[in-house]
This record gives structure tokens, C-alpha cells and sequence, in this order.
């Protein structure tokens, strides 16, 4: 599955692959209301950059990111990889509103 997200950015598109339906469904009983919209805008652009940064790099990133935020995320429990983490915070947030 893809979701496709406008960003703020001119109407720039971000694509969130999600592996495994399960985890995105579980992830609608996550409580996100603590993630601010600095931390969320943090998260996109991640994930519309990703593929220009070498893949240590990209590792590195989605760890610090899902380091800071997964603890803020109340239910965000077994997510197999740090981007997984930040691609589902993201498709989560964005169906949200």
C-alpha cells in the first residue's frame, strides 16, 4: 500500500510505502497528540529526501527521528524498522488531519 500525502511544500508529493497493512492498522490506536508540527514537518521531509542520502546516513536518520519521536507516540510498540516507524507516524498523522 501507498499513501500519497500532499506536503505544505508547493504541492510537492510524499509517498509512504507501508509494507504491512497490520502495522498501519494498529497504528490507528496510537495516540500522536503529543507529536508537535515541527516534529511531523521533520518526518515528511525524511521521507521526501530519504533516497538522496547514502544508506548509512538514511539509517542513521530514521533511527534519530523515531528515537526522539516513537517515546511521544503512545501504543507505537513493535514497529519493525526506525523508517517503518516514521513512514507509519506520518500516514497515520495524515489521515488524521
Amino acid at each position: 500500500m501507498v499513501v500519497r500525502e500532499r506536503s505544505s511544500e508547493a504541492g510537492a508529493d510524499v509517498s509512504i510505502g507501508v509494507a504491512h497493512l497490520d502495522d498501519l492498522d494498529q497504528a490507528h490506536t496510537w495516540d500522536t497528540t503529543a507529536i508537535t508540527d515541527a516534529e511531523l514537518a521533520a518526518a515528511r521531509r525524511f521521507l521526501e529526501r530519504r533516497y538522496e542520502v547514502d544508506p548509512a546516513s538514511r539509517l542513521r536518520l530514521a533511527a534519530d527521528l523515531r528515537d526522539r519521536l516513537q517515546p511521544k507516540v503512545s501504543g507505537a510498540n513493535g514497529v519493525r524498522s526506525a523508517e517503518q516507524f516514521v513512514e507509519i507516524l506520518v500516514a497515520v498523522k495524515a489521515r488524521r488531519g
